[in-house]
């Protein structure tokens, strides 16, 4: 899987299981930025400089209500979810 969710300017944010990361098939949250590429968890905080951090599912939910996530972005959306079960899910 590798399935861009979000493209605006020089950053992208996508599903993917071509990460090291990623595990079982569960994909990770990839952020693609000009100062260098995160992949991260559920869990994983967001760097912000000066700013309070977020965690990486708060991104993903925020991606979905603005654009929703729909096929194999929604499968993949849903399993990245559910990694942290104590978190925010998708229905």
């Amino acid at each position: 899987m590798n399935e861009v969710i979000w493209n605006v300017g020089s950053l992208t944010v996508l599903l993917t299981t071509y990460s090291p990361r990623s595990r079982y098939g569960i994909p990770v949250l990839r952020v693609r930025h000009p100062k260098g590429d995160s992949d991260l968890g559920p869990t994983d905080l967001l760097p912000k400089e000066g700013q309070s951090k977020s965690p990486a599912a708060v991104l993903l939910l925020a991606i979905h209500a603005a654009h929703p996530l729909t096929g194999k972005a929604l499968e993949g959306a849903r399993q990245f979810l559910r990694q942290w079960p104590d978190g925010p899910q998708l229905p």
